[in-house]
């Protein structure tokens, strides 16, 4: 009976595994991240996972403050610095924003593209 078991677990994860090398999951924050980058956005604010993970993968080049929880309070200091310039990550489209992902759309003084 145990054989049976590991067999099917063995059997459901091998197609996961297959499914997942044939079509990866898009990561939404990498995409973000090399967006920001390459249209030299340097400041902004989005939700907390937002913002950690899209600095992370942005190297720095890109820092956001989290609008939910201060995770590093220097960036939140150089974003209010540079409010003039600072973009804003939502998840919902907003007047003026551009969409950057599926699921995210940069809004702010220019909605730089």
């Amino acid at each position: 009976m145990l054989a049976v078991w590991a067999l099917a677990a063995v059997w459901g994860h091998g197609r996961l595994l297959a499914e997942l090398v044939r079509d990866p999951p898009q990561d939404h924050n990498l995409a973000l991240a090399r967006h920001l980058v390459d249209h030299e956005v340097r400041y902004g604010s989005a939700d907390y996972w937002n913002a950690y993970s899209t600095v992370c993968w942005a190297d720095e080049q890109v820092i956001l403050t989290s609008t939910t929880v201060v995770f590093i309070k220097g960036y939140e200091r150089l974003a209010l610095e540079h409010l003039d310039e600072a973009v804003w990550i939502y998840r919902e489209p907003c007047d003026g924003g551009t969409r950057v992902t599926e699921i995210h759309y940069m809004c702010g003084p220019e909605a730089q593209n």
